[in-house]
């Protein structure tokens, strides 16, 4: 394979972004009206490099497979800026975070993602310095953001330093690209991720109510509380839509129609190859009265030693709890990973091209009797395409 086509072609496709970046003849595009996708439109030269920085074809994986991946620590906490944690998705750890290492170190800035101020229906890539850049990055965007676009449209520089935050598979890709592109090193947060709908979704869930989408200028996903709200703006930021996040996320946002094949074959969820990865503290104790808990897990000495100036600087509250508490809090996500052998194998019968990867995970961990379901769920979506 020497270009992306085939993995876009096939549905492998992650919408990183990364190839998009890598091409040094400029022979790739993000194309497309509402649903936007990599396209080889330029004069492609078939160096490969699209292919060696592609997290959809060929995933990381680690040698030795745990459910959660390396952890050196886990915590549950949020942020001590009660407007922060109010206004995120959930604890308001990364803003925070970011926040704090923007205004003490030497960073030259953060590599995030935001509502996209001309088209309701697209999100940008930003390079956040400031405080009020990266308030404007907080919060979930549940649909295609390709951010590692940014690492050529902000025309990021070898040799500085820049923090990096996006999914699990933007977080592989970046690591890619930093293998390849020899001098770019970026901090890795990774946020928790069940799935990217397609925008599609976000299209829906804002007719869905009775308002002039004409006035419509922002979608915000989640925040105002835990878990959230899904909101519709205007553009003097007076709300046209209101709903529940999880009566959004339920009925539509999650809806197989709005799925992405490749995030159905995923088994990083939980951001495995970062620095520092977030998520959503799903747990008995914290449901209803909370306002907003999220589960840290530090990866790598350098995810620690930032997690651990973040605590004695009084930025992040964090307690220190044990892996079975993330699992038990993240449940459902992680059953994508132990159900991975049975999802590929229906794909395979239903002749659908599958990741070039390593991972097995124990059979006992599969439910046989989901077979039938997940060789419907290939057909119907090749259907749909």
């Amino acid at each position: 394979m020497k270009n992306i086509q085939p993995v876009v072609d096939s549905r492998l496709c992650l919408k990183c972004g990364a190839c998009y970046s890598v091409c040094r003849e400029s022979a790739i595009t993000i194309a497309g009206d509402i649903d936007k996708r990599p396209e080889v439109t330029g004069e492609c030269t078939r160096c490969g490099r699209c292919v060696q920085v592609c997290p959809g074809l060929n995933p990381l994986v680690h040698e030795r497979e745990t459910v959660l991946g390396p952890a050196i620590a886990c915590y549950i906490g949020y942020s001590e800026d009660a407007f922060v944690r109010f206004n995120a998705s959930s604890g308001g750890i990364i803003t925070s975070m970011n926040m704090h290492l923007l205004s003490t170190d030497s960073f030259d800035g953060i590599v995030c993602v935001r509502q996209s101020k001309q088209n309701l229906y697209e999100n940008e890539v930003i390079l956040a310095q400031s405080a009020d850049e990266i308030l404007s990055a907080s919060g979930s965007r549940y649909s295609p953001a390709f951010v590692c676009r940014g690492i050529r449209d902000l025309s990021l520089k070898k040799g500085r330093r820049y923090i990096f935050v996006g999914k699990p598979c933007d977080i592989q890709a970046a690591i890619k690209y930093e293998r390849l592109e020899k001098g770019f090193e970026f901090l890795k947060i990774a946020l928790f991720c069940a799935q990217t709908p397609s925008m599609e979704a976000t299209r829906e869930a804002v007719t869905s109510g009775a308002i002039n989408t004409s006035e419509a200028k922002a979608v915000q996903y989640r925040g105002n509380g835990w878990p959230g709200w899904f909101r519709v703006l205007a553009s003097d930021g007076s709300v046209l839509l209101q709903r529940r996040y999880h009566d959004v996320w339920n009925s539509i946002l999650c809806r197989r129609k709005y799925s992405n094949k490749r995030c159905f074959l995923c088994h990083d969820c939980t951001g495995e190859f970062a620095d520092i990865a977030v998520g959503d503290a799903w747990l008995p104790q914290y449901m209803g009265n909370s306002p907003g808990h999220s589960i840290v897990i530090t990866r790598t000495p350098r995810g620690q030693e930032t997690v651990d100036r973040c605590i004695d600087a009084n930025v992040l509250h964090l307690e220190e709890t044990d892996q079975s508490n993330v699992i038990k809090a993240q449940t459902s996500l992680l059953s994508k990973k132990k159900n991975l052998f049975l999802k590929k194998m229906s794909a395979v019968v239903t002749l659908e091209k599958v990741p070039n990867e390593r991972i097995r995970w124990s059979l006992r961990e599969n439910d046989i009797r989901r077979i039938p379901g997940l060789m419907k769920y290939f057909v119907l979506h090749r259907l749909r395409v």
